[in-house]
């Protein structure tokens, strides 16, 4: 999966409510048409699928930014690459206040990949310093996701810099809702599927197209 694909699937996590944040499918794909109720979805392998919202479906899209949007104070999180010791950011996501504090911490997704989110302390030209907490120290860095808005269960925090580059994609994560479900939009899917085979989402990220 390229690394936006992998950060959009972690800021969905992000939208939903906590019942929905069991191991439920993420698929990334195109609207190919939408009823009012239920849409079908061209996912990048595979035939295209039927989904049917939920009641309380929810609605985030995902804007390119310059980076002139990061501003210190902003919760923000990062895929970033690790070489000789620096940490490069592949991508930068701006989160709404609401979620500020949600999914907190550092999290590896190959060993020499990471995404990191937390408050912005620092910006100057060239870098970033991202402040998180984090679950444990592992080889003198702070890891893993903190404690959330309470900070209950938060072993450790840590402050990385992050180096961006004009290769450095930014975007900004905001609620929207299902007027952007058209055909053509780029959709980050979360699939709940019930008993008889049905398909529903809790909550979807769309690109337009």
């Amino acid at each position: 999966m390229k690394a936006a694909s992998l950060f959009i699937v972690l800021c969905l996590v992000l939208t939903l409510p906590a019942a929905a944040q069991g191991p439920l499918p993420r698929l990334k794909g195109r609207i190919i048409d939408f009823d009012g109720l239920t849409f079908h979805l061209a996912p990048e392998k595979g035939p295209p699928l039927a989904i049917r919202l939920q009641a309380r479906t929810q609605f985030m899209t995902m804007t390119a930014q310059s980076l002139s949007a990061i501003k210190a104070g902003a919760y923000a999180g990062a895929t970033v690459t690790m070489a000789d010791g620096t940490l490069t950011a592949e991508e930068v996501h701006l989160y709404p206040d609401a979620l500020r504090g949600s999914s907190e911490g550092r999290i590896s997704l190959d060993g020499s990949r990471f995404v990191v989110s937390g408050a912005v302390t620092a910006v100057v030209p060239g870098s970033l310093t991202l402040f998180y907490r984090g679950a444990r120290m592992v080889n003198g860095v702070c890891d893993g996701r903190g404690g959330g808005r309470s900070g209950a269960g938060t072993a450790c925090t840590g402050d990385d810099v992050i180096k961006l580059t004009t290769q450095t994609r930014i975007t900004a994560l905001a609620p929207t809702d299902r007027r952007l479900l058209i055909p053509g939009a780029i959709a980050t899917v979360t699939i709940a599927t019930d008993a008889k085979g049905n398909r529903s989402t809790p909550g979807l990220i769309l690109e337009k197209p």
